[in-house]
């Protein structure tokens, strides 16, 4: 584990406490019971292998002495940090403490945005991971800026991704975080690698705001999907590409969508079927129309 190790000198009482990486150094005062600063000493285990300043300027939240630190070259962005039991690189540890301005920083300087942690048990997770296990929608604002970053690009070995961590949380921070996520044109039926679904997490944990949120996504997709199948086959089948299709062929390709939709068992994508029909004045075949 590694731990900084406080001790409290004292001729009444001379004993170690363990304080986690995670305790800013203004705090340990208060956790000790009011023990002055001076008297505490700070060390770590494997002290070689992080940057105490900057470390102290991410959880301080002071940007200006991060800039410094880096730009004179007293740390790098692939040190380690340790804001928990584990270390972290920069941008990990910055997320961690919810400093979207230092991620900032931290990306126009080079950072790694895909640059990984990993604990003990070897589970790698991102900023964009603790965003989303954290409900930090503004570390998530950051992230997707970056032209070239990939919301659905995984290191971790649970295969999941910040959509589906934000769907376990249940704080009002977890919903804005995923609407921030759907928002971006993040696929929201993306997959576990064991195979679940942000909505199968948050029908499975109650969380009936992202619930909601997700189906309303859900049925966009789905609506949009539906109306370019739609001109697509009419592109191809009448000779007129480009106008708008017939009410007539509109009504033959949504019941063969929805046949075909019943034949595999997608229950979702034949309520939207059959809500189309009758927005457009049909219904389903009778053929065809069961209960769901």
């Amino acid at each position: 584990m590694n731990s900084w190790f406080v001790t409290k000198d004292g001729s009444v009482a001379r004993k170690s406490v363990v304080v986690r990486h995670c305790v800013p150094q203004h705090e340990a005062e208060h956790m000790l019971l009011g023990t002055p600063l001076e008297s505490i000493s700070y060390r770590d285990a494997n002290c070689h292998r992080w940057n105490h300043e900057l470390h102290t300027a991410i959880i301080d939240d002071d940007l200006e002495k991060v800039k410094e630190v880096l730009l004179d070259g007293k740390a790098g962005l692939e040190d380690l940090l340790p804001p928990g039991d584990e270390l972290h690189p920069p941008i990990v540890c910055a997320s961690i403490w919810n400093r979207p301005q230092i991620v900032q920083f931290l990306l126009e300087s080079g950072a790694d945005p895909y640059a990984g942690s990993e604990d003990e048990k070897s589970k790698k997770f991102t900023a964009a991971d603790v965003a989303g296990s954290h409900g930090f929608p503004d570390i998530m604002k950051v992230l997707l800026k970056q032209p070239d970053f990939d919301p659905l690009r995984s290191v971790a070995s649970d295969g999941m991704v910040a959509i589906h961590r934000a769907c376990f949380g249940g704080l009002p921070e977890h919903t804005e975080l995923l609407r921030v996520i759907l928002n971006a044109g993040v696929n929201p039926n993306a997959l576990t690698r064991k195979g679940s679904t942000p909505l199968m997490i948050a029908e499975m944990y109650e969380r009936h705001e992202s619930v909601a949120l997700l189906q309303s996504h859900i049925r966009k997709i789905n609506d949009e999907a539906i109306d370019a199948a739609i001109q697509r086959e009419w592109d191809r089948l009448s000779g007129r590409p480009g106008d708008q299709p017939s009410l007539e062929f509109v009504e033959r390709i949504m019941q063969d969508m929805y046949r075909k939709a019943q034949q595999g068992g997608q229950k979702v994508m034949m309520v939207q079927l059959r809500r189309q029909l009758e927005n457009r004045g049909l219904e389903v075949d009778r053929s065809l129309a069961r209960e769901l």
